[in-house]
């Protein structure tokens, strides 16, 4: 399963890059530029970076959050785009789902 999320990352990780080319933003800070962002996302690609996909997801999260900021994302569309693909994972490895 761990295999599975980690595809399902980078493959949201190219389609985020891709969103990227038409946005553009000044920050005050490094860690929330959006060539840091990039950066962020070009290592989530490399799915070998990242042995625990507990952290993967919270540097996903982390990315979502910084994007929905700059309206790159809103949390209604993810939602509404991702939910099927981790429901399909989940349900094969008959994990319970959260409703909310």
């Amino acid at each position: 399963m761990q295999n599975e999320l980690k595809d399902l990352y980078a493959f949201l990780a190219e389609r985020y890059i891709d969103k990227l080319k038409n946005y553009d933003w000044v920050s005050k800070q490094q860690e929330t530029s959006k060539e840091h962002i990039l950066f962020l996302l070009r290592e989530i690609k490399n799915k070998e970076n990242f042995k625990s996909i507990d952290k993967l997801a919270r540097l996903f999260g982390y990315i979502q959050g910084i994007l929905t900021v700059h309206e790159v994302i809103s949390v209604q569309e993810e939602r509404n785009f991702t939910r099927p693909y981790f429901q399909k994972i989940y349900k094969k490895h008959g994990i319970e789902q959260e409703t909310i």
